[in-house]
């Protein structure tokens, strides 16, 4: 295969869409289990979508404003153009923002991405690490009981798309780019999918090739390459950005410094209580629940529902085990460029919202960035602990099927209770 056969129709649908049968299977079953569930959110409550609420309805998720608008500017600068054109063609057909079917719309998009999601992540497990079906099975069902997962499985927000897209691109670098397979045209068509739902996000493409900068070609015109691409890609971008918002660009990022600052605020708890419980905990595993007071604009009154420390046991137990098993695969792997790539974009994540302190208050919102690295890197972990011995490898195998059910069981008990907070959304 050369690089100029990966923009042929079949390549492209390869790398965007389920290839396989297990790829759809995989795909199949997690959209009726997440379309399932939007079905019965969107039935019983107002939560995806209520016209009277502007934010924070629930986990500091903008429905609303993602929905008209596509989210700030200034972060979001060509979500519109995703998230537009949808609430317009409901309203032309008819479907009122008041409508179950407009929330069902939403939902079962975001449980279409979430599905797509898991099966990509099949994909990269089974067919990219060839991992056993079983293990990539196990670190496929713990990736979709997360509670960002679960969330986002009904939430219109561009975490899930942007989620999705990192997973394509994570999919193409392990399975092509490292095997030479570069192009200038992916690179572009990432950074403006991704940087353009989130624009800090970009960074993670462009960070990417410097993780096979040696092999092939040699340093230097490696190095060349990956320059003229990034230039070439970040161009496009801008010229993107100028056709968003014309002459009018200078003053809608000229408002980044202050959303940083409003968004950087340390309120209830010290930096590291919300890195610990919320950035590392709350993205992974649901705690128990605090709802605040909250008004609109139209003094409009609603009951916020947030995300507590956490201080069950079980839970506590239950994430340091899975961290010492990340940790523990980052152990084995530390030779392997593709866990170096993984962890880059975590720390992409970790240096804005930990050390720049960005939503460092909401930080359990950001999982859809960096959650979905979670199983790639314990199934890279899983890979080289074979080579440790069989009682290693086997000991790791029990503890991963033991933090997949322990994620299971508490996500499911602990979403019901979330679940009776949402109702109360009408």
């Amino acid at each position: 295969m050369t690089t100029k056969n990966l923009w042929n129709k079949a390549e492209i649908l390869r790398i965007f869409f389920p290839n396989s049968s297990s790829e759809w299977r995989v795909f199949a079953v997690f959209f009726v289990l997440y379309a399932g569930l939007g079905y019965f959110i969107a039935y019983t409550c107002l939560a995806i979508y209520h016209p009277e609420i502007p934010w924070d309805a629930y986990w500091s998720f903008d429905n609303r404003a993602i929905v008209i608008t596509g989210g700030g500017a200034d972060r979001h600068p060509l979500s519109l153009w995703l998230f537009r054109p949808q609430y317009l063609f409901l309203n032309l057909i008819g479907i009122s923002e008041k409508d179950f079917a407009f929330r069902l719309w939403y939902a079962w998009v975001s449980a279409g991405l979430m599905a797509l999601s898991c099966s990509k992540i099949w994909r990269i497990l089974f067919v990219v690490l060839e991992l056993p079906s079983r293990i990539s099975a196990i670190l496929v069902l713990m990736f979709a009981g997360f509670s960002s997962s679960i969330l986002l499985s009904f939430t219109p927000e561009t975490y899930v798309w942007r989620m999705y897209f990192l997973l394509v691109f994570v999919n193409y670098y392990l399975e092509y780019h490292q095997n030479n397979y570069s192009s200038v045209l992916y690179s572009i068509v990432f950074t403006c999918l991704v940087g353009g739902l989130t624009i800090t996000n970009a960074l993670k493409i462009w960070i990417s090739p410097f993780f096979t900068i040696t092999s092939g070609e040699g340093f230097w015109p490696s190095l060349k390459k990956i320059l003229v691409n990034g230039l070439l890609s970040i161009s496009v971008f801008a010229v993107l950005l100028y056709i968003r918002f014309g002459n009018k660009i200078i003053s809608v990022f000229s408002g980044a410094e202050g959303t940083l600052e409003k968004f950087s605020k340390v309120k209830l708890y010290t930096p590291l209580e919300y890195f610990l419980h919320w950035f590392c905990g709350a993205n992974v595993v649901f705690p128990d629940f605090i709802t605040k007071k909250y008004h609109s604009e139209t003094n409009f009154f609603y009951n916020a529902i947030f995300p507590d420390l956490f201080r069950d046991k079980f839970q506590i137990a239950l994430l340091v085990i899975f961290f010492v098993c990340i940790v523990v695969s980052i152990f084995l792997s530390y030779k392997k460029s593709a866990m170096w790539l993984l962890l880059s974009w975590w720390a992409v994540d970790f240096l804005l919202h930990v050390v720049v302190k960005f939503g460092i208050s909401s930080s359990f919102v950001y999982g859809g960035h960096f959650v979905f690295l979670y199983p790639i890197i314990l199934g890279i972990g899983y890979s080289q602990s074979r080579k440790q011995g069989k009682t290693f490898s086997r000991s790791f195998e029990v503890f991963l099927i033991l933090i997949c059910f322990g994620i299971l069981i508490n996500n499911t008990y602990q979403f019901l209770q979330l679940a009776d907070l949402l109702h109360q959304i009408q």
